[in-house]
């Protein structure tokens, strides 16, 4: 079965970051695009026009066109049928011949999911209470709340790690529940607690977890030599875990996560307990994964990080989404413009 009629599922690969712009009447066309999109096209528009080509009335940007490598342009066809635009990339060796983003899919999508876990009495205790959200290609959805709040439940519930109570979750246009295998190959998920085998080198890791993913021999070199070009980590291609420090096991963390290139990457809490240049260095690097079209669903109880990085946010409390949009509108919506005092005036409203 072919991509196209797998529904939600776009295949989209890191090999592949282009950022479509029209050419003509780019502002009118852009409000029917997903607003996280459009918004980011725009900032690319403007700071980035000298980088684009026009082709047949479309312009295409290759989202790293500040690295050192040639630029590669490649033409594409719009269409634009039911407000929604897909973009279909032409015959090219670069290119799956099926290649196909549709920039209105949804990528995660959540409705109505509970889990409950039983305490010694054997009475049902709710960690994830009806919670629903959804989230796109090139975007950042912040789950923000304190600790307990059921973040970390629900993340596992759509990595497979758990399975929900009830409700329905999909990765990439698969169910968790009956298709978890499917989801498992479209996932990567990392955490400030994801550890690194002290015996084995840098480079044994990702090799090890690209097998896991079962890529091919020959596509797993190519893509371990363009993960540690692209995260700066050949100088510790052959350093043991046990002699890496905080910031290097977390590059290595991110690579194994990436190996397999996911459409969808989950990160739970990445930055706990990381100093502030590392929390800094794996801030860029989710802008720069969501920048070249992953989906990244971002778990935080960190304000600034929900401010720096998420392009919609939605605020959990007691196993249930209290509110989500982007920070524009729940501000307009709650009537105050600090995130902070918005966030503990919606959930002491709950009966913190």
């Amino acid at each position: 079965m072919g991509p196209q009629s797998q529904p939600g599922l776009p295949i989209l690969t890191e090999r592949y970051p282009w950022v479509p712009l029209m050419s003509e009447n780019f502002s009118k066309e852009l409000t029917e695009w997903p607003a996280a999109t459009a918004n980011r096209a725009r900032r690319i528009h403007h700071k980035d026009t000298k980088h684009t080509k026009k082709t047949k009335g479309v312009s295409i940007l290759d989202s790293q066109h500040h690295s050192k490598t040639r630029h590669k342009i490649i033409e594409y066809k719009i269409i634009k049928a039911k407000k929604k635009f897909s973009l279909l990339a032409p015959n090219s060796s670069l290119v799956p011949h099926d290649f196909v983003l549709s920039l209105e899919n949804l990528m995660i999508e959540v409705t109505g999911l509970c889990k409950s876990f039983r305490d010694a009495s054997g009475r049902p205790i709710p960690a994830v209470d009806g919670v629903s959200f959804s989230a796109r290609p090139g975007e950042i959805l912040g789950l923000l709340g304190p600790n307990g709040a059921g973040k970390t439940t629900a993340l596992r519930i759509l990595c497979t790690l758990l399975k929900p109570t009830s409700g329905k979750a999909s990765v990439a246009g698969f169910d968790v529940v009956t298709q978890a295998d499917e989801v498992r190959r479209h996932v990567g998920f990392l955490s400030a607690n994801t550890g690194v085998y002290d015996r084995m080198t840098a480079y044994e890791m990702v090799l090890y977890y690209g097998r896991l993913n079962g890529l091919p021999e020959e596509k797993l070199a190519g893509r371990i030599a363009e993960l540690f070009d692209v995260l700066a980590m050949n100088d510790i291609r052959d350093v043991r875990g046990s002699k890496m420090s905080t910031g290097q096991k977390q590059k290595v963390s991110i690579a194994r996560a990436l190996v397999h290139d996911p459409l969808v990457l989950i990160f739970d809490e990445p930055t706990n307990g990381l100093d502030v240049l590392v929390q800094r260095s794996v801030l860029q690097q989710v802008q720069a994964l969501r920048d070249r079209g992953k989906c990244i669903l971002y778990s935080t109880h960190i304000f600034r990080e929900v401010e720096k990085i998420c392009d919609r946010v939605a605020i959990i409390h007691r196993g249930k989404v209290l509110d989500a949009g982007t920070l524009d509108e729940l501000r307009e919506r709650h009537h105050e413009q600090d995130l902070e005092e918005l966030f503990f005036g919606m959930i002491e409203g709950k009966g913190e």
